[in-house]
C-alpha cells in the first residue's frame, strides 16, 4: 500500500537535533534586542523557534516514529537536518529534499531515508523517489513499505524485472502484492518486452503457485499477447478458486466475449450479477455490456439499481442520468442531475446535461443558466458554444459577445480556446466579416498562438481576404517551417485561387513529404495536378484521398475529374454520396450545377 503523500510531522530525532542546534546558538545574541534574547532563552520544552517570527513551534513525532539515537552523527549532519526542516517550514522543499538526501546517503539511517523519500514523493520527483526507495530497501530489507514503494516507482521507470523482484519480496513479507498493476502497465510495452515479462511471471508462478494476484497478472499479460485461450483457462481457474473476486470475474467475462461471443458474455454477467449483487464492478460491467449491445432500457434499469444501491458514488448517478436521457426518460434524468447539483458532485457534467434538457425544451434562459455553470471539463467549450448560439439565434448578439468576454476574464488560462469558439460561431452562422474581426482581436491578444493564426487565415479565406490568409500562413511557416497543415493550406489556396501553380506544387509536395498519409494533402495535390491539366496523374491521388476521407469537398474534386475522364456514372455516384453527408455543401453544389445537374436529380436517380 502507498502511504499518503503529505509530509508527516517532524520526527523526534529532529526535535532532539533542532533543540541541540538552538542551544548551541542561544548565547549568541549579537544584533538582538534584550527582549528577543530573553524570549529565546525561555523556549518551552519540546518547542523550537520559527526562524522568521522567533515564536515557539511545537515539535511532535510522527505516529509511526521509532526513536533513533543521534549518537555518532557529525556536526555537519546535524546542521543539514536542522537546515532541511527549516527549509520545509519556509516551503523550500527542494532544499529540504537535497539536505535530507545528503544525510540519508551519509548515515544510511532508515528513518532519514524514509523522510527524504516522502519529500521526493510529495514533490512528485520520481527519479529521486525511486533512488531513495531503492536505498531504503537496501538498508532495511525487511521493510514491507519500502519494497511496496520501490515496486511502484520501478514500474513508473519501466524497470519491470526489478518491480517484480520487489513485489515478490512484499508477498514474502506478508503484504499485498501488485502483480495486477504491473500487467496493466505492460499493455503499452512492445511485444518483446511483454514476452520477457511472461517468462518472469512463469518463473514466479513456479515458486508461488498459490499466489492469485500473480496468476491474475499472468492472465492479463497472456490476453495482451493475444493468447486468449490460455488467458481464458487461467481466468476460469481463478474464478473457480476465488468466486467472489470481482476483478477475476471481470477478466473472465471479457475473454469470454472474445472467444464465445457477446451473448455468452452477457448471459455470464447477468448470472454473476445475481450471484454477487453487492459488487458494484460486476454491475457496471453488466450495464456497459448491455449498452454495447444497444439494450438501452435494460442498461438504464441496471444503472438505476446501482445508483440506488451505491448512493454515495456520483459517477453512477451521472451514468444513470445520461442513459435515461438516451431513453427519453427526461424526468428521471433531471431528478438525478439535480441531486448531483444539490450534493455538489460532478456539477459541471450535471449542469451541462440539465442545460441540454432545457435546450431541447426550448427553455432558452434556463438552458443558458445551466450551460454557464459549466466551468471546466470536457463539456466546457460545448456549453459555451451552445449558449452563445442560442443567444445569437434569439438576436441577442451583444449578450453573446459579452458572454465570451466574461468567460475569458474568468478563465484566462482557457482564453485561446474561448476565442476559437467565438470565431467558429460566427463562421458557422455565415457572418464571416464579424468572424474575421474577432479572429484579428484574438491574434492581437495571443500573437504567439499558431492555432489562432491558422483560424485567422481560414476565416480570411471564407471572407475572401486571400492576402490576409497568405500573410498569416507565411507567418506560421516562419515560426514552424515543417507545419504540414499550413503548407497544405497555403498550397491549396494558391492552386485553387491563383495561377501560381508551381509555387503551390512545391508547398503541397513538401507537406506530403512531412505527412504522407494525410488525405487532405492528397486531395490538394490531386486538385493541383488537375488544374495543371495532368488529369491522369491527378486521379490516383483523389481516389486515395476519397477512400481515406469521403468528405463532400473531396467528392466534388474527384467527381469533376472522373467526369472529365469520361466516367460520368462514377462521378454521379461520388457526388450523390457527398450529398448524403451534406446536401448544402457550397462547393459540391456549385460543381454539380456547373455540369448541368441538380442535387435533387442526383438523389432521385
Amino acid at each position: 500500500m502507498t502511504r499518503k503523500t503529505s509530509l508527516p510531522p517532524l520526527t523526534a530525532l529532529l526535535a532532539v537535533v533542532a533543540l541541540a542546534g538552538c542551544a548551541s546558538t542561544g548565547s549568541d545574541h549579537q544584533g538582538m534586542s534584550e527582549a528577543q534574547f530573553q524570549s529565546r532563552q525561555t523556549i518551552p520544552k519540546g518547542h523550537v523557534r520559527d526562524p522568521i517570527t522567533l515564536q515557539p513551534i511545537r515539535i511532535t513525532p510522527a505516529e509511526d516514529y521509532k526513536d533513533t539515537s543521534v549518537d555518532g552523527m557529525s556536526e555537519n549532519t546535524i546542521r543539514l537536518l536542522v537546515e532541511a526542516e527549516i527549509s520545509g517550514h519556509r516551503g523550500d522543499l527542494k532544499r529540504l529534499l537535497s539536505d535530507y538526501t545528503a544525510v540519508a546517503l551519509e548515515t544510511k539511517d532508515s528513518a532519514v531515508i524514509q523522510r527524504a523519500f516522502e519529500a521526493a514523493q510529495y514533490m512528485k520527483d520520481d527519479p529521486a523517489a525511486l533512488a531513495l526507495a531503492t536505498l531504503w530497501t537496501d538498508v532495511a530489507p525487511d521493510a514491507l513499505e519500502a519494497h511496496q514503494h520501490a515496486a511502484v516507482y520501478q514500474l513508473k521507470a519501466g524497470d519491470f524485472s526489478s518491480a517484480l523482484r520487489h513485489m515478490e519480496r512484499v508477498m514474502e513479507l506478508g503484504g499485498q502484492s501488485t502483480f495486477d498493476r504491473l500487467a496493466v502497465h505492460a499493455a503499452t510495452l512492445d511485444p518483446q518486452t511483454q514476452d520477457s515479462l511472461l517468462d518472469l511471471y512463469a518463473e514466479l508462478i513456479e515458486r508461488h503457485p498459490e499466489e492469485a494476484s500473480l496468476r491474475f497478472g499472468h492472465a492479463n499479460l497472456l490476453a495482451q499477447r493475444q493468447q486468449f485461450e490460455e488467458a481464458y483457462a487461467e481466468s476460469g481457474d481463478l474464478v473457480r478458486q476465488h468466486p467472489d473476486e470481482a476483478n477475476y470475474v471481470a477478466l473472465h467475462s471479457k475473454l469470454m466475449h472474445k472467444l464465445e461471443g457477446a451473448d455468452a458474455a452477457l448471459a455470464y454477467l447477468k448470472k454473476q450479477r445475481k450471484r454477487l449483487p453487492k459488487s458494484m464492478q460486476i454491475g457496471v460491467l453488466l450495464a456497459q455490456a448491455l449498452l454495447d449491445e444497444e439494450q438501452f432500457e435494460a442498461a438504464e434499469k441496471v444503472y438505476a439499481e446501482l445508483a440506488a444501491q451505491f448512493p454515495k458514488v456520483p459517477t453512477l448517478k451521472r451514468s444513470y442520468a445520461i442513459i435515461a436521457l438516451q431513453n427519453d426518460n427526461v424526468e428521471a434524468a433531471r431528478q438525478a442531475l439535480q441531486s448531483l447539483v444539490a450534493e455538489d458532485k460532478l456539477t459541471n457534467d450535471a449542469h451541462y446535461y440539465l442545460g441540454r434538457i432545457a435546450d431541447q425544451a426550448d427553455e432558452i434562459d434556463t438552458a443558458i443558466h445551466h450551460y454557464s455553470q459549466v466551468t471546466s471539463g470536457g463539456n466546457f467549450v460545448t456549453a459555451l458554444a451552445r449558449s452563445a448560439f442560442l443567444l445569437r439565434n434569439a438576436d441577442r448578439d451583444e449578450e453573446a459577445s459579452a458572454m465570451f468576454a466574461h468567460a475569458r476574464s474568468l478563465y484566462p488560462e482557457q482564453s485561446e480556446a474561448i476565442w476559437q469558439v467565438e470565431i467558429s460561431l460566427y463562421n458557422e452562422t455565415d457572418d464571416h466579416q464579424e468572424a474575421l474581426e474577432v479572429a484579428e482581436r484574438a491574434v492581437e491578444e495571443h500573437p504567439d498562438s499558431l492555432d489562432l493564426k491558422y483560424s485567422y487565415a481560414m476565416t480570411a479565406d471564407r471572407a475572401g481576404k486571400i492576402d490576409v490568409l497568405e500573410r498569416e500562413l507565411r507567418e506560421i511557416l516562419e515560426q514552424d517551417p515543417d507545419n504540414a497543415i499550413a503548407l497544405n493550406a497555403l498550397g491549396y489556396t494558391l492552386a485553387d485561387r491563383t495561377d501560381r501553380l508551381e509555387e503551390a506544387e512545391s508547398l503541397i509536395r513538401r507537406a506530403l513529404e512531412i505527412d504522407p498519409a494525410n488525405p487532405a494533402i492528397m486531395d490538394s495535390l490531386g486538385w493541383l495536378l488537375y488544374r495543371k491539366g495532368m488529369v491522369a496523374e491527378a486521379l490516383p491521388y483523389l481516389e486515395k484521398a476519397y477512400m481515406a476521407f469521403p468528405d463532400p469537398e473531396v467528392a466534388a474534386h474527384l467527381g469533376e475529374v472522373l467526369w472529365e475522364t469520361g466516367e460520368e456514372a462514377r462521378a454521379k455516384t461520388v457526388w450523390r454520396e457527398g450529398l448524403t453527408q451534406d446536401d448544402t455543401h457550397k462547393l459540391l453544389l456549385e460543381t454539380i450545377q456547373r455540369y448541368g445537374l441538380s442535387s435533387a436529380q442526383l438523389i432521385n436517380e
